[in-house]
């Protein structure tokens, strides 16, 4: 890892702390709040209810590993480009499952607190890393060898009218990764915040603006 990444990383960790002072009174627990995330069983469909039950707006889903510095720098890009430019608007729902990959444990996933402050996403921990097979299996990803890739630090559009009908989860309209395993193909481009977020201004403006929020073209 570089210098610099280590050092954005210990800032970020450093000020989380500092960010969940400032953040108010505690929420209940599995809330879906940075600091008190929905904790997945194995069994456990949340996500998907949840998916279905945003079916009408844009949704974003974010697979990551809080104590992941290119993870915590994709968040922190997105919520710059993405989530806080849209803050307000109905139209947009976010969800972000945090798995561990590299060690996480579940109160790492308050590290999001200090990079996507107040953006209204809704925090998932998932221990067991369901999700990310059942992503990557979603999203066909693979490696150049052809064996199934684990989706962590990918990055998924789904528009208005897509539905978690099955086992897996549908395809998403546009999603970006920060994989080395995905390097070689061109289905799904390294992460870009600049045209992730273009494209989800484009899914938005298919959408009338909701009664009460703020659309941005």
């Amino acid at each position: 890892m570089k210098r610099s990444a280590i050092r954005w990383t210990t800032a970020c960790l450093g000020a989380a702390l500092t960010s969940l002072a400032l953040a108010g009174p505690a929420a209940p627990a599995g809330s879906g709040r940075c600091d008190t995330p929905v904790v997945l069983s194995a069994t456990d469909q949340a996500v998907r209810e949840d998916f279905n039950k945003a079916r009408g707006t844009v949704r974003l889903v974010f697979l990551v590993d809080p104590v992941c510095s290119h993870c915590l720098r994709g968040m922190s890009d997105l919520d710059r480009d993405v989530l806080r430019p849209h803050a307000g608007d109905a139209r947009l729902t976010a969800f972000v499952i945090h798995m561990s990959v590299l060690g996480a444990k579940q109160a790492d996933v308050a590290n999001a607190c200090q990079v996507m402050p107040g953006t209204g996403a809704k925090h998932y921990w998932d221990p067991a890393g369901n999700a990310g097979r059942l992503f990557g299996q979603g999203l066909a990803l693979k490696s150049e060898a052809g064996k199934d890739v684990f989706a962590w630090d990918v990055w998924a559009i789904y528009g208005p009218d897509a539905q978690w009908t099955s086992t897996l989860p549908p395809r998403p309209v546009f999603a970006m990764h920060q994989l080395s395993d995905l390097m070689w193909q061109k289905t799904y481009p390294f992460l870009d915040s600049s045209a992730f977020a273009k494209e989800v201004a484009r899914q938005l403006a298919s959408l009338k603006p909701a009664h009460g929020s703020t659309a941005h073209e």
